[in-house]
């Protein structure tokens, strides 16, 4: 053979080799952004961010978890509202970072730090399709509690609850169907209240803050539902960041007919929206768990005390 069919030949399987490396290449580059979730949910989570940043809050709610917004495609339009309400005219996400990422089976989720209006919170976010869609929570300050990440993104491992919250397997929970937590209550008197002084009664637990409207509106209904109540139910009313003295100060002419009672540490206790209301039947198991201004609350609060009363 003439040099000229080894040239050419050699030519030939030089252009063979550089199609099949650049090929392989292309697709080891394709393989590599499929199998790098990280930076998918990374650059998932700046889309976000300069969504929002852009005050397009209908399209944000489409990188939300749904337990932002409760888990009901009706009340999206009432997150939106209230995002409109209530963030300030230049806040924005910035700085987005990772600051832990892990994979359980086909779940992948991952931490983030970030700067909003000028503090910096962090972003919970999974992905349970192999990281092609990441859903986030909105940016959480420092001092959050765990609990709150689980019932926005209710499978986020509890592994990463060290990273943010030292005191979540301290804090007492409220789980239906399990027992109440033993506690230790300061009444207005200051004397103390501790569960097993509650033996054999049903309890409602009233946990408020005086800075909650709804909370301040609602004590003459309640008033009125301790009246018509009977007596093997114990009514308690757990006040947040208040003492004897701050009430006499912001409701000075207010009249509880109910216990109202101080923890010794708000931080105790797994407790993020305000009211919030346990019952439990007379064996201090939990039946019933309301969290919000639920304009039916008291009618399923009375329905609870009925079914599980003697």
């Amino acid at each position: 053979m003439s040099a000229l069919y080894f040239a050419a030949k050699k030519n030939t399987c030089v252009k063979v080799l550089t199609t099949l490396c650049l090929g392989f290449w292309l697709m080891t580059g394709t393989v590599v952004a499929q199998e790098n979730p990280e930076e998918q949910a990374l650059l998932q989570a700046q889309r976000m961010a300069a969504v929002f940043n852009n005050r397009n809050f209908v399209k944000y709610t489409n990188f939300m978890a749904p337990g932002a917004y409760g888990n009901q495609e009706a009340r999206k339009e009432r997150f939106v509202a209230s995002l409109k309400e209530n963030v300030p005219g230049g806040a924005e996400i910035v700085n987005l970072e990772r600051v832990a990422f892990k994979t359980f089976g086909t779940s992948q989720q991952i931490l983030l730090l970030s700067k909003y209006d000028g503090q910096f919170r962090f972003i919970a976010g999974i992905s349970d399709d192999g990281g092609e869609r990441w859903l986030f929570t909105q940016p959480l300050h420092q001092s959050t509690h765990f609990e709150i990440i689980q019932e926005v993104i209710p499978s986020f491992d509890t592994s990463f609850a060290a990273l943010i919250d030292p005191g979540f397997y301290k804090r007492a929970r409220f789980t239906l169907g399990k027992p109440l937590p033993p506690f230790t209550f300061i009444d207005l008197k200051g004397d103390s209240i501790t569960l097993d002084q509650l033996k054999g009664k049903r309890i409602v637990l009233s946990f408020w803050l005086t800075g909650c409207k709804f909370c301040v509106e609602e004590i003459p209904q309640l008033n009125e539902f301790v009246k018509a109540s009977d007596g093997n139910t114990a009514f308690i009313a757990p006040v947040f960041y208040a003492s004897k003295e701050s009430l006499e100060t912001s409701l000075p002419a207010q009249t509880f007919l109910y216990t109202v009672v101080t923890p010794r540490n708000a931080d105790d206790y797994s407790v993020h929206y305000f009211p919030m209301y346990i019952v439990t039947d007379e064996n201090h198991i939990v039946v019933l768990k309301l969290q919000g201004d639920d304009p039916d609350h008291l009618k399923k609060i009375r329905e609870a005390l009925e079914k599980h009363g003697r």
